[in-house]
């Protein structure tokens, strides 16, 4: 849904669609084409720091995740961050990006291992990380066979790949809590305290 009355309900991606091709072409662009990009971007992203704005989690019980829209509202901001970094604003894109990123991404693990939700406030990523296993785990006690979904579940989301990606998400989870463990994971700068990282 949008934030404000002149913005649609996905006109954060196609504003991003429209920015990332403006930036690449950024050199055959006149300035006031140039502008316009800027403007827009500005415009999408300001739109979530807008005061009361609440980043939509999913509740746990069903219905909408808020994953998708969560996601693509994340990347205009990445756009206007990387576009715009010393924007007066840019601070505010990055922290609301990242909290984006957050819910929206299998990213729990990853905030949790590497401590992307410091100061994010909300939910914690531990919190989301265990009620994503614990679902997941009641999920696969539903059948004899273990897996996630059955195949009239398959059938009627479309996507016949649905277990296989859940099968890649666990392990892509269990592999960086693995490489923790070892003490394989070298320390990396965070965006939301150097502006020149990209998230």
């Amino acid at each position: 849904m949008s934030h404000t009355v002149n913005a649609a309900w996905q006109s954060a991606l196609w504003a991003t669609t429209l920015c990332q091709a403006g930036w690449l072409l950024w050199d055959q662009l006149d300035p006031p084409s140039r502008r316009l990009i800027a403007e827009i971007a500005q415009f999408e992203a300001d739109r979530f720091l807008v005061p009361g704005y609440r980043v939509p989690y999913w509740n746990g019980k069903g219905g909408d995740t808020k994953a998708e829209e969560n996601a693509w509202n994340s990347m205009v901001l990445q756009v206007a961050a990387a576009m715009m970094p010393r924007h007066a604003h840019a601070p505010g894109w990055r922290r609301v990006c990242s909290e984006l990123m957050v819910s929206a991404y299998l990213l729990d693990v990853y905030a949790h291992v590497l401590g992307w939700d410091r100061d994010l406030g909300g939910a914690q990523a531990r919190s989301w990380m265990r009620l994503r296993a614990e679902k997941l785990l009641a999920r696969q006690l539903r059948h004899a066979n273990r897996c996630v979904f059955t195949p009239e579940e398959i059938a009627r989301t479309r996507y016949p790949g649905s277990e296989q990606e859940v099968a890649w998400l666990c392990a892509d989870a269990f592999l960086l809590q693995w490489l923790r463990a070892c003490g394989a994971l070298g320390a990396r700068g965070n965006w939301l305290n150097d502006p020149g990282q990209s998230p």
